[in-house]
């Protein structure tokens, strides 16, 4: 991929570098969002929110994780606006499908 060219988000529109966007569609909505939640403050983290929108917080050894969250028609969509450099977005997808998981 050129250096200039930006991945391509959800619904191909264009994310700025450093932003992450990941898509899920559990089962159980509600209870996944209870455990990413539950998940997150167990680990020092900040989370606000319902069933429809909300925000996040995590600190890692590199540094802190930020966004948000919504829900649509089944799924929920996290969007991360702030990350370290270092951590790739595979990685934070990873870590989501673990705190999305009840």
């Amino acid at each position: 991929m050129p250096s200039n060219d930006k991945p391509t988000a959800l619904g191909g529109e264009k994310v700025p570098r450093g932003e992450c966007r990941i898509k899920r569609s559990p089962a159980d909505l509600q209870g996944a969002l209870n455990h990413a939640k539950a998940e997150t403050i167990r680990r020092g983290g900040e989370w606000e929110g319902n069933l429809e929108s909300g925000v996040y917080l995590m600190q890692t050894p590199l540094g802190s994780i930020s966004g948000t969250y919504t829900v649509a028609e089944n799924s929920v969509n996290f969007a991360i606006f702030r990350k370290p450099k270092l951590v790739p977005c595979a990685l934070i997808a990873s870590v989501i499908d673990q705190f999305i998981t009840a």
